[in-house]
Formats: structure tokens, C-alpha cells, sequence
């Protein structure tokens, strides 16, 4: 899997936004639109077919009605209040190549957290849904807290959106407002089904494993993949609310994630009652997952205990799922190397636009700021720490080398420019540390060819079948 930096580009302050200087144009008790377009200029129409069926335009009413709406699905879904929500400002743009990407800043400040959100003004139906649902999120995780800004697991965002898109169909996107149209927003009505598509698509297509939701390389979420990796969070979401106070258990995860450094963390705290740690959640989904698809009629349960009574009893119903079979080493080794990977945006000029380039962890460290490492290396390690349950004996020392190595790093560097022991004042050098950690890793890397080469002579000796 390989690291993925951002999906939706989060940074955490941005210049100007406490001075804000466009007036909105539009505004609700939580959304204010600021609709920058006249100061962009004009931008080249885009005919229909240029820009899809899935693409809308949005103007300022558009805008703020569907954010309404999308804000209404969510709470009722999810059963939260909508006392208390914190302002987010929309600032809607032009997007002339009809391919916007939605771009979410949020800041903390001794008031509170404020939400920048840049739109294009045409823009991709799911991409506006999830958009909104992610900076919703957020908002939702972070009140009353600070200044570290939860970070949201994309199963999350992804089964959400689908979920609202699937419940209130194309209510939940207006086309179009009639002009002064914007006294109320309607209810949206609910689909009675809205795992049809899910199930359907399901049947035919093998789900995620569980390590796949929580950490998804980019191939799994572009292309004709997408879907697959949407339909599987959405029925994972699903069977999550499923459980015995599965709601208040998710509204739980949401707040507890500002506190702590990695999603997983905060899944585990707020569903302890039912999972003991993430080998239970894949036991969990993988026998949820095989009765939601009508496989070897196993009921769906809500309580781990039945998981682990068909577990038992059942062993062979398991046979040949890549969710429940350790890997082999071979694709357990490529699995390392895409973690391994760091995905990282590099301008070759100061006016060209950014492309997203592959480094090893090795050019990571020693190039990047620290902040910023912080952040991939964490995730690297929650990567590692759910790869390692499920792999032959030969890798896990491999896997514990690369985890201590990481770990031992950030606590090092994190440490730099403190002094160190009782008697003797010593600042830890960073330079110090970062070749430390780069022989560690370099030492690692022979390991692992070292364990590839013998596994790939093991298979030139094995005779054709």
C-alpha cells in the first residue's frame, strides 16, 4: 500500500483568511458563501458533453442550498444535533477545465476553528458530496477542541458520501435555485434500499480486506477501482451502526480523534466493547461480509462472539480469502515496499504546478521538514502495524525492524534541540539523527532484498506443476 499524503489537500493555516476580503454573498446559520468569480474574470463555457452527467455548475444559491442539504442527510443519518456547529466559508471559483478539485483549510485560532473551503464551480456530483461531508466531519470532530485537527479516515468520508447519495438520490444536488429561493430547504426523502448497488456490485467483485479500507494506495481509489473501495466502506460503515450502540460508538470515534495521533486509536477506544483489537474487526467483516453477499449462508451478527463461533466451527469457509490467509512472502514484500514509499508533491520551477513523485523513506527523512514527516511516518506506521497480522513468520522481524527503526526516529528527532541527562548539557543534533535513522533504515533495505532473492530462488527450485 502505497503512502498516501493527501487526497483532499488539508493545511492548517493559510494567509489572510482572519481578514476576510471578499463579503459573502450568501449565508446560513453554518455555511457563508464567498463567490470570488467576478474577480477571477470570465471563464470559457464548457459544453454538457464536455463536462459529463456528473458534472454541475454551482452558483452562489446552488452552492449553499446542496451544502444545506448535504449537512441535514448527515446529522439525520448519523443522529448528531446541529447545536454548537462551528462557520465554514465557501468560497466558490472558477474551474475552466470543468475537472475542479475541492480544497479544505481549516485553522485554529483562540476562538475556535474556522473552515476555508475553495469549490470550483463545476464540479463532479460525488465530488461536491464528499467535499462538504469531509469538512463536515471535521467540524463535527473538532469542536470545542484544539489546536490539533482531527484526521478523518477516507472509508469514513467514502461510505458516507455514498451513503447520502444512495439514501436521498438527486434530491440532495440541486441543479438549479429560481431566483429568491432561499427561504428553506426541503426534507429530503430516504431510499429504502440503499445497499442495493453495494450488494449487487459485491456479488461479483471480491470486497476489500479490512487492511485495504484503513489504508489504500492510489490505485485503489482511482479509475474503475474507486468503486470498488466505495462500495466496500459503505457496507463496512453499514454494518458498524449495526452493532449495539454502533452510532453513539462512531460519534464517539469522531470526537476522540483530535486526541489521538492515528485514527485506529480512536476506532478501537470508542468500540471496545466489541473489538478487542484489529485482527477482531477483520474476523468481524470478513464474516459480515460473506453474508452480505449471500456466501455459504453465514447469518450477519452484531456481536463478536458469534464471529468467533463460525470462525471455529467454519475454518474452511474462509479458504482462499487474501482477507483471512496470511500472504505469502512475495506479495507480503511488495505490500512492505509500497509502505515503504513515500508519495510526495515536487515543482521542478517555482512556477509550475506540482507533480506527485515516489521517494524512499531514506530521501523522506533526510529532505523533508519534520512536521510534515511526522505526519507520513505515523501513518507508515499504522500501515505496518496492520500488515504484520497477517503475514508469514519469515517477515514480522522485518516489519518490527522497520516499526522500531521509525519509532525510535520520531521520538530522536522530536527531541532535538533538548538536552539530554542530569549532569551534562547536550543538544541532540539533527543531523545526527537523520543519519542514524538512514543507516537503520539502509540496513533494513539489505534484509529485505536479502529475504526477496532467497524467496525467488526458492521458486526457480520448485518443480512445474
Amino acid at each position: 500500500m502505497k503512502t498516501v499524503v493527501t487526497l483532499l489537500l488539508l493545511s492548517f493555516c493559510w494567509t489572510g483568511f482572519a481578514a476576510i476580503t471578499f463579503p459573502p454573498t450568501r449565508r446560513s446559520e453554518q455555511f457563508i458563501v464567498h463567490d470570488e468569480r467576478a474577480s477571477i474574470g470570465s471563464s470559457p463555457a464548457v459544453s454538457s458533453r464536455a463536462r459529463g452527467a456528473d458534472v454541475i455548475e454551482l452558483g452562489s444559491d446552488v452552492l449553499l442550498v446542496s451544502a444545506e442539504r448535504i449537512k441535514r442527510a448527515l446529522l439525520r443519518d448519523l443522529k448528531i444535533s446541529p447545536e454548537g456547529a462551528g462557520k465554514i466559508h465557501l468560497f466558490l471559483g472558477r474551474s475552466p477545465d470543468g475537472d475542479g478539485e475541492f480544497v479544505i483549510r481549516p485553522r485554529f485560532n483562540p476562538v475556535g476553528w474556522q473552515y476555508r473551503v475553495d469549490i470550483p464551480d463545476r464540479i463532479e456530483r460525488l465530488k461536491l458530496v464528499r467535499g462538504i461531508v469531509h469538512v463536515l466531519l471535521l467540524e463535527i470532530a473538532n469542536r470545542g477542541v484544539g489546536p490539533k485537527s482531527a484526521e478523518i479516515p477516507f472509508w469514513m468520508i467514502e461510505s458516507l458520501s455514498l451513503e447520502l447519495l444512495s439514501s436521498a438520490g438527486p434530491n440532495l444536488i440541486l441543479q438549479s435555485v429560481p431566483t429568491g429561493f432561499m427561504s428553506r430547504v426541503g426534507w429530503i426523502e430516504g431510499n429504502a434500499d440503499v445497499l442495493r448497488e453495494a450488494r449487487e456490485f459485491l456479488r461479483s467483485n471480491a470486497a476489500l480486506a479490512f487492511a485495504d479500507l484503513s489504508h489504500p494506495n492510489l490505485d485503489q481509489l482511482s479509475g474503475s477501482n474507486l468503486k470498488l473501495y466505495q462500495y466496500s466502506a459503505q457496507v463496512f460503515l453499514h454494518d458498524l451502526c449495526r452493532l449495539p450502540n454502533g452510532l453513539a460508538n462512531l460519534f464517539q470515534m469522531l470526537r476522540g480523534l483530535p486526541y489521538c495521533w492515528n485514527w485506529e486509536t480512536a476506532f478501537l477506544n470508542a468500540f471496545r466493547s466489541h473489538f478487542q483489537g484489529l485482527l477482531d474487526v477483520e474476523k468481524w467483516w470478513s464474516v459480515n461480509l460473506m453474508a452480505f453477499t449471500g456466501r455459504d449462508s453465514i447469518p450477519r451478527s452484531d456481536r463478536l462472539s458469534d464471529v468467533e463461533k463460525w470462525w471455529s466451527v467454519n475454518p474452511a469457509t474462509f479458504a482462499g480469502r487474501d482477507a483471512m490467509q496470511p500472504w505469502t512472502v512475495e506479495s507480503c514484500l511488495q505490500k512492505l515496499d509500497d509502505i515503504l514509499l513515500a508519495q510526495v508533491e515536487v515543482r521542478s520551477a517555482s512556477n509550475a504546478l506540482p507533480a506527485l513523485v515516489q521517494v524512499t523513506l531514506q530521501q523522506f527523512i533526510s529532505e523533508w521538514d519534520f512536521p510534515f514527516q511526522r505526519r507520513v511516518l505515523e501513518q507508515a506506521l499504522n500501515q505496518l502495524v496492520s500488515l504484520r497480522y497477517n503475514v508469514p513468520p519469515e517477515v514480522i522481524p522485518l516489519i518490527d525492524g522497520y516499526r522500531l527503526s521509525l519509532h525510535n526516529y520520531l521520538q530522536r528527532r522530536a527531541q532535538v534541540g533538548s538536552t539530554q541527562g542530569d549532569k551534562r548539557q547536550v543538544v541532540l543534533p539533527t543531523n545526527y539523527v537523520i543519519q542514524d535513522a538512514i543507516k537503520a533504515l539502509d540496513q533494513l533495505y539489505r534484509q529485505r532484498e536479502a529475504l526477496r532473492r532467497s524467496q525467488s530462488s526458492i521458486a526457480k527450485t520448485r518443480p512445474n506443476p
